[in-house]
């Protein structure tokens, strides 16, 4: 099924170019994969795709659709976007997320808002702010995260980020802490960009873990409007503080 619904999302981008000539508002459109290594030291397949479409000159659509190997299964996310762009440096938005581990009876949703400004033409940032719940006990949380972006030419560009969940239930009380340090170099006249970075990951509190930091690399294929750091150029970042507690298999 994931092999299946991989095929329609590279067929999806490999159709973009038509598609945004036809006039139907498609701004950029990216599908990508790499290897991420958990908490347990084993490299897990990660898939990520993304399409953005602009519905009038100031607001767009952005809807993502990513799967993750974890330990414990595959992890499906679909996310949804909604944003409001005043100006190219600038942009704001609505999120609402809904995540599913296969092989269990476990699903989790997620909503917030976020936003991407650029503080010169080679540096951007980026915020989310969010609250979830999940069907397992009827957890809920709550979470926050801040991005920047740097590019440093046509090829190169840094992205460093740092995301934070809170968990406190009566039988799971804990703070998730995730950082990411991540390259990406893309080619002239290429639409591939490769990736490479590092993770790490922590709990603080009563049911704390250790500190872990693993590799993460790969690749991406992006179509349209790309170039650059600045806001119109990039998609919102996708945050899942689930991700961490299935890794290590906490849930």
């Amino acid at each position: 099924m994931i092999f299946g619904v991989v095929c329609i999302c590279l067929a999806l981008v490999a159709s973009m170019p038509a598609f945004a000539q036809s006039g139907l508002g498609i701004s950029s459109a990216s599908v990508g994969s790499g290897f991420a290594e958990d908490e347990s030291g084993t490299q897990r397949f990660a898939f990520a795709s993304s399409l953005d479409v602009m519905v009038t000159p100031y607001h767009g659509l952005q809807g993502d659709l990513a799967f993750t190997d974890t330990q414990a299964g595959t992890v499906g996310s679909l996310v949804g976007h909604g944003y409001l762009t005043t100006n190219f440096d600038r942009k704001y938005g609505l999120f609402a997320s809904l995540s599913d581990l296969d092989g269990r009876s476990l699903s989790w949703v997620t909503v917030g808002a976020e936003a991407m400004y650029d503080l010169n033409p080679a540096t951007t940032i980026e915020g989310r702010l969010g609250l979830g719940v999940a069907d397992s006990q009827s957890m809920d949380f709550i979470f926050g995260g801040a991005s920047a972006y740097f590019d440093f030419g046509s090829e190169l560009q840094l992205e460093i980020s740092l995301n934070v969940a809170d968990f406190d239930e009566s039988y799971f009380r804990a703070t998730s802490v995730e950082t990411e340090v991540v390259a990406r170099y893309a080619p002239k006249r290429s639409f591939c960009t490769l990736f490479a970075g590092l993770r790490s990951s922590k709990h603080f509190g009563r049911d704390g873990s250790d500190a872990n930091i693993g590799t993460v690399f790969g690749a991406t294929i992006e179509l349209g409007n790309r170039a650059g750091v600045r806001p119109m150029a990039r998609s919102f970042r996708d945050y899942d503080p689930m991700l961490q507690l299935v890794r290590r298999g906490l849930m």
